[in-house]
């Protein structure tokens, strides 16, 4: 049979069988599914119906006298074909929305709160990443004194985000001429974006040649942060809600994954992967790495009038409640953009 063309029947199994599994963790047998449905089908009609998905690759059978749990195909199938994402609670998203900004002291903590808010509210991992800086547009650009020879650069972007790079500076160069070369670089950059600045300094460098090594330095330093992956920008939180969940009480195979998790470089790629996508769905081996083989990732990214303010993702076993996730990932989202616009204002 083309595992395409699932009867009526069997796909109706296999969505109790997902369902059951991922409530419970405990394999399921024609019995259970029998009694769901007051004795619609006897055990024996579904006995038989799981079998052929079990042939078909949709279950599988972790002991010889247990019943069935699904497969990465199964868990494929059931995201694309049968999910049906709920609305989150009223009286559930109101705690979420107290929690997000009971939290929110600073718009510099957007990401790591947002992060907070997802795992608290899943029981899973998540992780977050701001957008990259020269994606973003800019509000204000400041040059300030910190040591003889040396100056801060703060450059404040219309998401609140503010980065602090360092540069050398000639240590004749005075607190007046950090004032006016900080006004004309706002003037001339304001609502441009940050991968705008190289070229616009580049061009004051000829025009204001008397302080070309500050602009040298200013230059070389927005190259190198624009190559780098911020480590302010990743957030990794709620590690420990994967021992919660009985696929992981082998603590090395969790540890694995915390592992890989701790590295930004993975939580960046997985990120970025779905950077183009509203919403992006990874579950076993389609996340492309060993370590992450016994997880699924729902990621999501946000953006404002077109721009980019965020991504998202949550991280937990495959039997993960995703039509939940799904549904807060999409309320928590809400309300990371509804504070980014009264931010803007």
């Amino acid at each position: 049979m083309n595992s395409l063309e699932l009867s009526e029947r069997k796909i109706r199994i296999l969505k109790a069988i997902v369902d059951d599994y991922i409530a419970s963790g405990i394999p399921v047998g024609s019995r259970t599914i029998s009694k769901l449905w007051g004795g619609e089908f006897s055990p024996a009609t579904i006995r038989n119906e799981m079998s052929d998905l079990f042939e078909m690759g949709y279950l599988n059978q972790p002991h010889t006298s247990s019943g069935r749990v699904p497969s990465q195909k199964a868990y494929r199938y059931y995201v694309d074909r049968m999910l049906h994402v709920p609305g989150v609670d009223q009286r559930e998203m109101e705690q979420i929305k107290r929690y997000f900004t009971s939290r929110m002291d600073q718009i510099g903590e957007i990401i790591s709160v947002t992060a907070k808010t997802l795992s608290a509210s899943t029981n899973y991992v998540s992780i977050a990443m701001a957008p990259e800086l020269r994606n973003v547009l800019i509000k204000q650009i400041r040059l300030v004194p910190v040591t003889r020879g040396r100056a801060l650069v703060v450059i404040v972007t219309n998401m609140g985000f503010v980065n602090d790079l360092f540069i050398n500076i000639p240590e004749d160069v005075d607190d007046s001429s950090l004032d006016m070369i900080s006004n004309a670089l706002t003037s001339l950059m304001e609502g441009k974006s940050v991968a705008e600045l190289q070229k616009t300094a580049k061009g004051m460098m000829e025009e204001m040649q008397y302080h070309g090594k500050v602009f040298e330095s200013l230059i070389e330093v927005i190259s190198a942060s624009e190559n780098a992956v911020p480590a302010k920008s990743i957030v990794f939180d709620g590690a420990q809600n994967l021992f919660r969940y009985p696929e992981f009480t082998d603590v090395e195979r969790a540890k694995s994954i915390l592992t890989a998790l701790q590295t930004q470089d993975t939580i960046y790629d997985i990120l970025n992967r779905a950077n183009q996508l509203s919403l992006s769905i990874s579950i076993g081996m389609e996340n492309g790495r060993e370590d992450l083989n016994d997880v699924s990732v729902v990621t999501a990214t946000y953006s404002v009038d077109g721009q980019q303010v965020g991504s998202f993702g949550v991280i937990g076993p495959m039997r993960m409640n995703y039509p939940r996730v799904v549904s807060i990932m999409q309320s928590l989202g809400s309300f990371f953009i509804d504070f980014l616009h009264q931010q803007e204002k």
